[in-house]
């Protein structure tokens, strides 16, 4: 693929991103991991099929819109991923939480790719 065609499919995957983040933000802010993650399931498992090319190109493609919002981070990409492929929506969700003093600091992830290389106190699969 050509890099005009790859930016232009990444920007293409950029508008998909934005059509699914007001309700992915929505599900993130009020409800809990299970449900808002299952909303999210639901609504990738009726998406088109990816291959690892496409998968890539989405990702990128949050990654870049979720630099623009305030908050969310890790786990509002893994919502939008979630919502918008269906290898993701399959895949188990983990979190991983650590206590640092008085705060406790987490990272989520797909299973498939592992968190961020730092050993947690607790990981969570849903």
């Amino acid at each position: 693929m050509t890099a005009a065609r790859d930016l232009f499919s990444t920007l293409l995957e950029s508008v998909r991103v934005l059509a699914a983040l007001p309700i992915v933000e929505m599900l993130r802010r009020l409800q809990g991991p299970a449900p808002g993650l299952a909303r999210c399931r639901a609504q990738g498992r009726g998406r088109p099929a990816r291959g690892p090319a496409a998968r890539a190109r989405l990702r990128r493609a949050i990654a870049w819109v979720d630099r623009c919002l305030p908050g969310g981070g890790c786990y509002r990409r893994v919502m939008l991923e979630m919502a918008l492929d269906p290898a993701a929506a399959r895949e188990p969700f983990r979190i991983g939480l650590h206590r640092r003093g008085n705060r406790v600091d987490g990272h989520a992830w797909l299973a498939n790719r592992r968190g961020n290389g730092t050993r947690y106190d607790v990981e969570i699969e849903l």
